[in-house]
């Protein structure tokens, strides 16, 4: 357990960093990324498909003239037919590709031929080819310095590369509902030609939107393909410069002036912004991308549909500790099970907590108290619990924040819709929603917590760490913090079970269970298969609502 110290309120708990945090680089000794497969990826399907089209858009002349001009460069024996067929030109073009003169990251050598020769078709069709790969590289390497340890973006892009980077810390709780909405409606075969279908890339394009769906692309390529281990360099060039979206980005970025009106734009926005985060506008093209799935921004919360939420937060590595659906998040004993549990799976608790100052919390303040009574350090006894604000607990506030406006929000919407049937009016019928719903939320709920442990948290101008934060949280000392556990014998965690309880052994009148145990033996005698999806759940919230008020 890293460098804890906890915050908790009545829907959310949070772990802070005892000591001064420190803006740390990441991991040293980081391994490199496997070779690059040269077989494989040196040729991007859009770049031979120009060639195909350069050999056949090429009269006899122009061909003489291609011959004349690679005297010198390749042997001359390849060079002793006329070229006036195919064969023999395509010979000559993979001349050129051995002897390292043409490459789809070297095409200056096309460049200088087709000028000479008067092919500006050719040539305008050169530049849009040789910008679609330069946006895959980019790409690439937006994902290589996200996800592979040791690697860094190319410095002919560091620019770019930063931007997006930049945009995806600053606004991770949007592009979050873009994944988990991915997640549930496309395969790893089509998520991104829904994703450009669904983000009109051929109608809405600005600085901003290309922006936000670069980054948007490379979180969806990282979510449904990348495994670090197995990073092959050019490969994500060779999948998205083949793709439309790479052709309806490109196509807009070479009419509105290329990678430098890019960077103009870049430079004009980091003029415009004091600070190094991401400008207005950039947050705006990321919330259209997200309406246009169809998912609004809302910041209610579950509780009044019989759904409230706890989680506990790390705050130095910011790794989600807990993240739970309970029928009561304002049971001292139910919260004080959520915090034995994590003390019990950690072996130990952290040196301070921090809680807001709600009935609520008391037995976890009692808990911890007792723990660290027998401390040497500043935080011993009663001073390893303190009580604060909700709004001075930022980092617990964000991140329940971004949960608010990603997925939650569309949970809020499909229970608002159930409520408003009229079928959700009386215990049974909270209690048969409960049955249906609860698991179906808590894998989503384990999804989005997976996520927060494992994506990258880039540098920005708040005094955080960048990492993932597993690592941060496992291995402290490799970011320059320190391990503030506390070890805590498994005797005193079990003398503190007696305080404690389950979410289900705490219903108010007792009788939760029973309904529980009810519809688990409807369920299970009319042969109903247990919901996995909201899709599934409606239909057997109300197949068991009809049999039970038979």
């Amino acid at each position: 357990m890293s460098k804890q110290v906890m915050g908790i309120d009545s829907n959310r708990v949070t772990w802070k960093y005892s000591v001064t945090e420190k803006e740390a680089a990441t991991s040293k000794n980081k391994t490199s990324s496997p070779p690059f497969s040269i077989m494989k990826y040196q040729y991007p399907p859009v770049f031979k498909d120009f060639i195909i089209h350069l050999v056949q858009s090429l009269n006899s002349s122009s061909r003489a003239a291609f011959k004349f001009y690679c005297k010198g460069l390749i042997p001359d024996s390849m060079l002793d037919g006329n070229m006036a067929t195919d064969v023999e030109f395509f010979a000559l073009i993979e001349s050129l590709q051995r002897s390292n003169h043409l490459s789809f990251t070297n095409m200056s050598l096309l460049k200088e031929i087709l000028s000479s020769i008067g092919r500006r078709d050719l040539l305008q069709d050169l530049k849009k080819v040789k910008l679609r790969i330069s946006i895959g590289f980019i790409l690439e390497d937006y994902l290589k310095f996200k996800y592979v340890d040791g690697m860094k973006p190319a410095k002919n892009h560091t620019d770019i590369v930063d931007l997006l980077l930049t945009t995806e810390v600053e606004n991770c709780d949007l592009i979050t509902q873009v994944l988990l909405q991915f997640n549930s409606l496309c395969s790893d075969r089509n998520f991104l030609k829904k994703f450009t279908d669904v983000a009109r890339l051929d109608s809405q394009l600005s600085w901003p939107m290309v922006t936000s769906s670069l980054v948007i692309i490379g979180e969806l390529y990282a979510s449904f393909t990348l495994h670090s281990k197995s990073f092959e360099e050019g490969s994500y060039v060779y999948w998205f410069s083949n793709t439309k979206a790479s052709e309806l980005l490109s196509d807009w970025i070479f009419v509105n002036g290329g990678l430098k009106m890019y960077r103009e734009f870049i430079k004009e926005k980091q003029r415009a912004t004091i600070s190094e985060s991401v400008p207005p506008s950039l947050r705006e093209s990321l919330k259209e991308n997200i309406d246009l799935l169809g998912i609004r921004v809302g910041y209610d919360k579950l509780k009044p549909f019989g759904f409230p939420l706890h989680e506990a937060i790390d705050g130095y590595s910011r790794k989600v500790l807990w993240l739970k659906v309970a029928k009561s998040n304002n049971k001292p004993e139910v919260i004080g099970g959520f915090f034995l549990g994590c003390v019990r799976e950690c072996s130990g608790c952290p040196i301070l907590v921090r809680t807001d100052c709600g009935t609520e919390n008391g037995t976890v303040a009692a808990i911890q108290s007792y723990f660290r009574q027998e401390g040497n350090d500043e935080f011993a006894g009663e001073k390893s619990h303190t009580y604060g604000t909700s709004p001075a607990n930022q980092r617990i506030e964000c991140w329940w924040s971004s949960l608010r406006r990603a997925r939650t929000s569309w949970w809020i919407d499909h229970f608002s819709n159930i409520v408003n049937t009229g079928l959700v009016d009386t215990k049974l019928s909270k209690e048969c929603l409960w049955f249906c719903y609860e698991r179906v939320l808590q894998d989503e709920l384990d999804k989005v917590k997976h996520h927060q442990n494992t994506h990258r948290i880039c540098p920005s101008r708040h005094s955080t760490v960048p990492g993932i934060p597993n690592v941060l949280y496992h291995l402290p000392h490799r970011s320059d913090g320190m391990d503030c556990k506390v070890t805590i014998p498994a005797e005193k965690v079990n003398a503190m079970e007696v305080y404690v309880h389950d979410d289900d052994d705490v219903d108010d009148d007792n009788d939760s269970a029973i309904y529980q145990e009810y519809f688990d033996f409807v369920l299970h005698n009319e042969m109903l298969q247990f919901p996995n999806t909201p899709d599934e759940a409606f239909p057997v919230f109300k197949t068991l609502l009809i049999i039970a008020n038979r």
